[in-house]
């Protein structure tokens, strides 16, 4: 399975690269209901156009981090913070 990420000046990125079982996300797919097409095919490949409003949010901190540095410096501290409050909650 892999994520790739499609710049505006058609330059692609590959985001993650999993092998392929179960415990690997499934991203645009779901592993209950696309199975069958995982084993036996054909091969599809599909194209997340529009970013959803909760999407940032699912994304692991190690990311957002990632992405806040290249294309949201703004987002870093915000980021920070909410890392912080999640050690909080773990301690």
């Amino acid at each position: 399975m892999i994520d790739f990420y499609v710049k505006s000046d058609n330059q692609v990125m590959v985001i993650e690269l999993n092998p392929f079982h179960i415990g690997a996300g499934a991203a645009l797919f779901s592993w209950r209901e696309n199975r069958d097409l995982f084993l036996n095919g054909p091969f599809e490949f599909r194209i997340l156009e529009h970013v959803r409003e909760d999407t940032y949010e699912i994304i692991p901190l190690k990311w957002q981090k990632w992405i806040n540095r290249r294309y949201h410096p703004e987002r870093l501290e915000q980021v920070s913070q909410e890392e912080s409050n999640s050690l909080c909650n773990i301690l």
